[in-house]
């Protein structure tokens, strides 16, 4: 009767799932990897919380990012141009700042491999305030829409501590670049993502940067921890307390071992004198090897810096010369801030442009001369173009952000002693200056005995054989 109970009157229907578990996952990488972008986002974070190199790396992607002034670029007329986005930008709502705003963009499509953007105020006009929402407070709805090849979710819900959810539906708009997540209240969303191989027409998620360091991320925070756990007892098993009595212990005598146990636990504690009553300890060494994680963290370090383009002399001490770190300023932002940077002012363009009238031609676009190193590394290739003298001054100017200097500055200049190929510096002269001084030195040419070596007639006939202008 009881076995009855629990056995199932009717076969149940099989539900078909888009995923299955690899046998020998943890619960928390099958969230991670199988789809589930809400859940698997909680994770990410957490791995963020808990390991110190994917912090650092995150942290100096999205600061140096933050940093960076926001320029506009006009792709017809080939120049930098002044828009009301970025007064928008710099004061985005009443609660962040702009470096604040671009700092958690980047840091939550760093971490979780998603970033989104909510734009307020009417439709097709310029955003009233701009904010990032955090990518876990956000889902998928299950059915999508096709647009021509491109198939998206059908809505977009963001979970609101106040009112609940509010649900952004795709729209196909003419007059706002394709499609746009738009909700009843005024609000538009943005998803930026990074390429996720597993994209489907039910899985809109991106992939996080740090999901090829899932093993070693849990090493390193489960090796702090159980580091951390060493030390909390002395670095080692301090001592075995063995009843050398023939009967065993009575509740108050295990009670008072208890008590006295707990004076000696701890590394605060460690080092201490037991006086004990029919009691043996005995000490419990340890290898030193246990607590020797110097070699994992700095593994950590090396493998974050090349998953996010970081140099390592800005994550390795033995690494941080002065001329490693001179050099690697500027590969830090062409490995790691600028493909950061092209990547969400893309997003941004997409998302923020269209919502402004004539801004067709226009894009978000960062600015070398903005940045030290970069435009320290600009100056010294202008320089050398400059010798090679195919530049107007005007050209050149325009490269390090310097005023155009008018018409003077668009001619091409080339030394006045160049002469063309196959000539002489003599043969080739016109002159009248150069002429005048090759007849001077002819007249005053004299022989061995003292007199003039060419007569007037034999100078004429050589500077002309010579092509001077007399």
């Amino acid at each position: 009767m009881v076995a009855e109970v629990f056995q199932s009157k009717a076969a149940p229907a099989l539900q078909q799932k888009q995923y299955i578990a690899p046998v020998g996952l943890s619960f928390a990488e099958f969230l991670y990897t199988n789809g589930n972008g809400d859940l698997s986002n909680f994770e990410a974070i957490r791995l963020y919380e808990q390991n110190m190199p994917l912090y650092n790396a995150v942290d100096m992607r999205a600061r140096l990012f933050s940093e960076i002034p926001v320029r506009v670029w006009d792709r017809k007329a080939k120049k930098y141009v002044e828009h009301d986005s970025t007064e928008l930008l710099y004061r985005p709502n009443a609660d962040v700042t702009q470096n604040e705003l671009l700092y958690s963009l980047a840091s939550f499509l760093d971490i979780t491999g998603d970033t989104f953007m909510v734009a307020t105020g009417i439709f097709d006009k310029p955003p009233k305030e701009l904010m990032v929402q955090a990518p876990q407070r956000m889902n998928f709805s299950v059915a999508s829409k096709q647009f021509g090849l491109l198939a998206i979710p059908a809505s977009i819900q963001m979970t609101e501590q106040i009112t609940g959810r509010t649900t952004f539906r795709a729209e196909e708009t003419a007059t706002s670049g394709g499609v746009r997540f738009r909700s009843d209240t005024l609000q538009e969303i943005w998803h930026a993502r990074q390429f996720n191989p597993r994209r489907s027409q039910t899985n809109f998620w991106g992939m996080s940067r740090a999901r090829p360091l899932w093993i070693e991320l849990q090493q390193y925070a489960s090796g702090n921890t159980n580091n951390l756990s060493m030390l909390e007892r002395g670095s080692r098993l301090s001592m075995v307390w063995i009843n050398n009595r023939a009967e065993e212990l009575t509740e108050t005598q295990w009670q008072r071992i208890q008590e006295e146990a707990e004076k000696y636990r701890g590394s605060k504690n460690a080092g201490g004198n037991p006086v004990l009553d029919g009691m043996d300890v005995r000490e419990m060494q340890a290898s030193n090897r246990d607590m020797e994680y110097q070699k994992l963290q700095t593994d950590m370090l090396t493998r974050t810096s090349v998953t996010y383009g970081i140099p390592l002399p800005f994550l390795l001490a033995q690494s941080m010369t002065l001329n490693n770190l001179t050099t690697a300023s500027v590969q830090l932002y062409d490995m790691a801030v600028l493909p950061l940077t092209n990547f969400l002012y893309a997003e941004m363009t997409r998302f923020l442009m269209p919502r402004y009238k004539g801004s067709e031609n226009l894009e978000f676009r960062a600015n070398p001369n903005d940045i030290e190193s970069l435009r320290t590394r600009l100056i010294d290739a202008t320089a050398k173009e400059s010798l090679i003298g195919v530049s107007t001054d005007n050209e050149l100017r325009a490269v390090i952000g310097h005023a155009n200097i008018g018409a003077d500055g668009d001619t091409v200049y080339k030394p006045a002693n160049m002469i063309p190929a196959g000539e002489s510096a003599i043969d080739g002269a016109s002159d009248k200056s150069l002429a005048a001084r090759f007849i001077k030195n002819l007249e005053n040419s004299l022989d061995a005995n003292g007199d003039r070596k060419f007569t007037d007639a034999q100078i004429i006939d050589i500077a002309t054989k010579r092509n001077y202008r007399l």
